[in-house]
């Protein structure tokens, strides 16, 4: 196993989780997690800065859990050659790893004068084409600086995917053409020069409540005539309860402005 000069780091990872998967090999053992996957920081410093449970070597292998980190943190010292790695030690059930922090740094800083704006790039195995949707904000309310931090973030994750090597779209769904808009830009046309009054936000939400609720009191009426002219007379009353509702809740919304309301 050699080094990945891209990436150094993840290279000391690999190394650890190798080397147990080496040594429950070596004793006829499949396990069931794969060995990167429960290499992790220690809970404290001084432990080192990568550690590797052998706990969960320990029990297929049938030994103590101590006796499995010694063997894992041999097959460590034996592998390490080339490797950012200052000490490996097996302390308890633990593998722990020191990483030679100068000796990083200049492989870091190798890499990126090899890569150059490529620095960081590690396709994956198997792309996957993923749809990244972010920002899309609404129209109907002011832009803040959420909507900035969404933009952010959305795009520093469409570019590190591929960085990974998938194939990334990104999305941004302009949410000014439903029928929501329309019927607000109809009640503004309506209202004409009338200014909007505190905040615009809630200005435009009462005129689009207002727009909205006076049109379906229209539909109610006219389709609730309409049935009785058909002899639907159960239909025509169920409108016709509907448009109760309907009419008190215009009531509710006059009342908080007449003005725009009338």
């Amino acid at each position: 196993m050699t080094l990945d000069w891209r990436d150094p780091y993840g290279s000391v990872v690999r190394l650890l989780a190798a080397a147990a998967g080496r040594e429950a090999e070596a004793k006829g053992v499949k396990l069931e997690e794969k060995p990167e996957y429960l290499v992790s920081e220690p809970p404290k410093p001084e432990y080192g800065d990568l550690s590797f449970p052998a706990f969960r070597l320990a029990r297929p292998l049938g030994v103590k859990p101590v006796e499995a980190a010694r063997a894992v943190a041999s097959r460590v010292e034996s592998m390490m050659s080339g490797y950012p790695v200052s000490s490996v030690a097996a302390v308890g059930g633990y593998v722990n790893i020191r990483i030679d922090a100068p000796r990083l740094a200049e492989l870091v800083f190798e890499a990126y004068r090899r890569l150059e704006e490529r620095f960081g790039e590690l396709p994956v195995e198997k792309p996957l084409r993923i749809v990244v949707e972010h920002t899309s904000a609404n129209p109907v309310h002011p832009l803040h600086i959420g909507h900035a931090r969404n933009s952010v973030l959305g795009d520093s994750l469409a570019r590190l995917l591929e960085a990974r090597g998938h194939a990334v779209q990104r999305r941004f769904y302009i949410d000014d053409v439903g029928r929501q808009v329309a019927v607000l830009a109809y009640g503004a046309r309506i209202l004409g020069d009338l200014r909007p009054e505190g905040k615009p936000d809630h200005w435009i939400g009462l005129v689009y409540a207002i727009t909205h609720t006076v049109l379906d009191v229209r539909r109610l009426r006219d389709e609730a005539r309409s049935l009785e002219e058909q002899g639907e007379i159960e239909e025509a009353r169920a409108r016709l309860r509907e448009l109760d509702e309907l009419v008190a809740a215009a009531a509710e919304l006059r009342e908080k402005n007449p003005e725009i309301f009338d």
